[in-house]
């Protein structure tokens, strides 16, 4: 059974407890290219990618905002990751660049997050203006 399918309605201390985890998992591999399935924490990545799949667009972005706000502010880290996992899923396959573009201007995490989206001819463009339009840059190609 998945996470999700458990807490039909999460509250913030579900999501937060998700995020908590995700970060804690991505910090302890991160330098690791394929990290086990079988750690304990596991359930946190797996519940982030299947709020994506199972098309939890609003779980989703909550666990964006919360993993912005927990993680440390350096792009390279976690932070990088959070740009390349979630928010890269939720601006490609939710349709949600105009909710980031929306929120970003006040979230300096989740603005420099955006800088690290993966490339993708379906935005690039537009994040590229959104970025120069609020002093920034993209740090991926």
């Amino acid at each position: 059974m998945e996470f999700w399918d458990e807490r039909p309605d999460p509250t913030d201390a579900d999501i937060e407890a998700v995020a908590r985890v995700w970060i804690s998992y991505q910090e302890r591999w991160a330098d690791e290219m394929d990290p086990p399935y079988s750690d304990p924490e596991w359930w946190a990545v797996a519940a982030v990618i299947d709020a994506n799949r199972d098309s939890r667009v609003e779980v989703l972005w909550r666990l964006v905002c919360k993993l912005c706000e927990l993680a440390d502010p350096d792009p390279d880290g976690v932070l990088g990751m959070v740009a390349a996992g979630p928010l890269y899923d939720y601006i490609v396959f939710r349709a949600g660049l105009a909710r980031v573009e929306e929120a970003a201007p006040q979230d300096p995490k989740l603005l420099a997050a955006l800088a690290g989206v993966w490339s993708d001819q379906s935005i690039n463009e537009r994040i590229d203006r959104f970025l120069a339009a609020h002093g920034q840059k993209r740090l991926s190609g």
